[in-house]
């Protein structure tokens, strides 16, 4: 007679489910709330990836991040990490590796909690007044180029209504 296990696994791999995709897919999930509970929301908003695996006997973390920044502020918390990972979650974390992500990879931010409303601001067009303000700002500027980049930074921070202002 199977085990109540081995019956479950023969049922998944009859139905065309993978065992192994299903572990997998458990860990991640293990992995991301582990994560979520652990870090402030301004620090995960900047998360790229977290993986926790072994390799060559040992357990190791990986994080990838977006900036600098947060890396460094990860390395500074790096064994208050690796301690409430062993102490909440039965993780012992003996290599905490920090990335920075590049590429693709640093568009991903499977950590942001995602609101209904586009935080983003809108577009306005400037009135003949704004455009008037904006020429004698920056009528004094002699550099052409300098002035051309002051010009477009003033007229890009007026046209922009900010959220918090609709």
């Amino acid at each position: 007679m199977d085990s109540f296990g081995g019956q479950i696994s023969q049922g998944l791999e009859s139905t065309g489910l993978e065992l192994d995709k299903l572990r997998r897919a458990q860990r991640i999930a293990k992995v991301s709330a582990l994560w979520k509970e652990l870090l402030e929301q301004h620090v995960l908003d900047h998360t790229n990836a977290v993986y926790i695996f072994e390799k060559d006997g040992a357990k190791e973390m990986h994080v990838y991040v977006d900036d600098s920044l947060y890396a460094a502020e990860l390395n500074s918390r790096r064994e208050l990490i690796s301690m409430q990972c062993r102490s909440k979650y039965g993780e012992l974390i003996d290599k905490f590796e920090i990335h920075i992500s590049y590429g693709e990879r640093k568009k991903t931010y499977p950590f942001r909690e995602r609101s209904d409303q586009a935080d983003k601001g809108s577009i306005q067009e400037l009135s003949a007044e704004q455009m008037q303000r904006v020429e004698k700002a920056c009528a004094a500027i002699e550099d052409p180029k300098l002035k051309r980049a002051f010009r477009q930074a003033m007229i890009a921070d007026l046209q922009w209504i900010r959220p918090e202002s609709q």
